[in-house]
C-alpha cells in the first residue's frame, strides 16, 4: 500500500485473476506494509476504496489477525457445525475432520463417537453418510 502506483499494481493483479478465470472466487485484498503509512485515515480510505480489503504489516506482524478474521468470515459459508455419533469403526473420519476443520470436542462411548466440530461441507457430507442416528 506504501507504493506509489499500489492501484496499477492491484489491477495487474485483478487481471491474472481474470485470465486465470478465477473472478468468480472470493478476494481479499491485503493491503501490506501499513507500517509505512503514518496516517489512520488513510489506511480507511485506501480500505474503504477496494473491496474486502484488511490492512497489514508483515514485517512488524501488526493487524494479522484481522487478516485472520476476514478469511474466516469470507469462507464461513464453505463450513458447517456438526454434532453427531458416528460408528467407531469410522475413525478416519474423525482424523478427518483434525486435519480440514476445527474440533470441539470427541467423546468416545462403546460403538461411537461423539463429534463436535467445525468441518468443510465436504467433510460434513462424509460423516453425515456415516452417521449413527439415536434410535440406532
Amino acid at each position: 500500500i506504501s507504493h506509489p502506483r499500489h492501484r496499477s499494481l492491484n489491477d495487474s493483479v485483478l487481471k491474472v485473476l481474470e485470465d486465470l478465470g478465477a473472478t468468480d472466487k472470493p478476494v481479499i485484498t491485503v493491503l501490506n506494509k501499513i507500517d509505512k503509512i503514518s496516517d489512520e485515515k488513510t489506511l480507511e480510505k485506501f480500505q474503504k476504496d477496494y473491496e474486502n480489503a484488511v490492512g497489514i504489516s508483515a514485517a512488524t506482524g501488526t493487524k494479522i489477525s484481522d487478516l485472520t478474521d476476514k478469511i474466516k468470515e469470507m469462507l464461513s459459508f464453505l463450513f458447517v457445525e456438526v454434532d453427531l455419533d458416528i460408528p467407531i469403526r469410522c475413525m478416519n473420519l474423525i482424523n478427518l475432520a483434525h486435519e480440514q476443520g476445527e474440533v470441539f470436542s470427541v467423546k468416545y462411548y462403546a460403538r461411537t463417537i461423539n463429534l463436535r466440530a467445525f468441518v468443510p461441507s465436504s467433510v460434513a457430507g462424509k460423516l453425515y453418510k456415516m452417521a449413527v442416528t439415536k434410535e440406532e
